[in-house]
């Protein structure tokens, strides 16, 4: 993890010193990738949110919207921010917008 601080911290510092705010976007976007891949090299695995079912135990409901369609009822149709997971074990839920079938 101190390698994916340390590439932070020096899109910061490359950044500021240039004013140079494309770079730093493009810095930070390069940190993001290191750090999902060291992630998933320690076994933390990103919860799929997407097309399926609400899921108590490994989605928070954030937001919800009604819909007309029985099918999409309890239904996951954004994932506003991913879960983890770690050795089966959830270490952050996924928060979701669900539908809700109107009544």
């Amino acid at each position: 993890m101190v390698p994916v601080l340390d590439n932070l911290n020096r899109a910061i510092q490359a950044a500021s010193a240039n004013n140079d705010f494309d770079g730093l976007n493009q810095g930070v976007e390069l940190v993001s990738k290191q750090f999902s891949r060291e992630l998933k090299n320690n076994n933390v695995e990103i919860i799929d949110a997407k097309n399926r079912k609400f899921d108590p135990k490994t989605d928070e409901a954030f937001l919800t919207e009604e819909t007309d369609d029985p099918e999409m009822d309890n239904m996951i149709i954004q994932e506003l921010e991913p879960g983890y997971i770690f050795k089966d074990k959830l270490i952050k839920a996924a928060k979701v917008k669900v539908a809700h079938l109107k009544t």
